[in-house]
């Protein structure tokens, strides 16, 4: 009977902790979109990081990857750093860079034009999906100098010298675990030392990429938010939605990978 009763007393204690942490969190989720849709049209209140707001533009002007542009003695000449900070609604990074670099290259064709004016028009709309995607891309998060423009334009600079010292590294463990079997003295002394080389070269190189294991989580969040974002606009009729689902095809397939590995090592780091 003791026994019941205490079942009972721990199932009942876990309920009533599952349901106040559920009603915090919705009471939090319903302050924060409230936050979010009170601070809609007003002037944002936030110092601007141009040193990493600029970077993927940096890189795209850098590489030639444009057509026309406001060069920066027209930019400065216009102030139209403060102008960017009036406007600047953006509410993850990577929107911050895309739109300093539109700013810079503004868009001549008038179907392109046409298809922003469309979509602007459906948010206009429906208060309720934008505060949707104001919510989405508010939790991808502000995050300068998050190097995801390096990925871009410098890919080939990210990859590992001698990947393959990696695979070795890995398996010598399980080999001299193996060979633990046959000489146990022998085996055991090499598993030690395959233990402490492994640790010596996870920390020396976790040290070493510290700044692209950052960016990856980053990309990580921005994958999140695309996806929520091509679920929310799956109904709207525009080729930038499509646009937007499409690449996202691309890395779908490596959101999960991204966050598993970036949390790990980051929280390592």
């Amino acid at each position: 009977m003791n026994d019941l009763i205490m079942v009972i007393f721990i199932t009942a204690a876990i309920c009533i902790i599952a349901f106040i942490l559920r009603y915090v969190s919705l009471v939090g989720t319903k302050k924060f979109r409230m936050k979010i849709n009170n601070q809609f049209g007003f002037r944002p209140l936030r110092d601007t990081e141009f040193s990493s707001v600029n970077s993927y533009w940096d890189k795209k002007l850098s590489h030639k990857d444009t057509k026309h542009y406001i060069d920066d003695i027209t930019w400065n000449d216009l102030d139209m750093d403060k102008v960017f900070e009036r406007i600047n609604a953006c509410r993850s990074s990577v929107g911050e860079e895309c739109l300093y670099a539109m700013m810079h290259e503004p868009e001549m064709e008038s179907k392109a034009l046409s298809d922003r004016e469309k979509l602007m028009g459906y948010f206009d709309s429906d208060s309720g999906l934008r505060l949707d995607i104001q919510v989405i891309l508010s939790k991808t998060g502000i995050k300068n100098y998050n190097g995801l423009s390096s990925f871009c334009y410098d890919v080939q600079s990210k990859k590992l010298k001698r990947p393959y010292i990696y695979t070795v590294l890995a398996a010598l463990p399980v080999i001299f675990a193996a060979l633990m079997i046959i000489k146990s003295s022998i085996g055991i002394i090499c598993l030690i030392a395959s233990l402490i080389a492994n640790i010596i070269v996870y920390y020396y190189l976790s040290k070493r990429i510290a700044y692209e294991l950052s960016a990856i989580g980053y990309f990580s969040s921005v994958l999140w938010g695309a996806e929520k974002i091509c679920k929310a606009c799956s109904g709207i009729d525009n080729p930038i939605i499509y646009n937007l689902q499409s690449s996202f095809q691309v890395f779908k397939k490596l959101r999960g990978r991204l966050s598993g590995v970036a949390q790990q090592k980051i929280s390592d780091i």
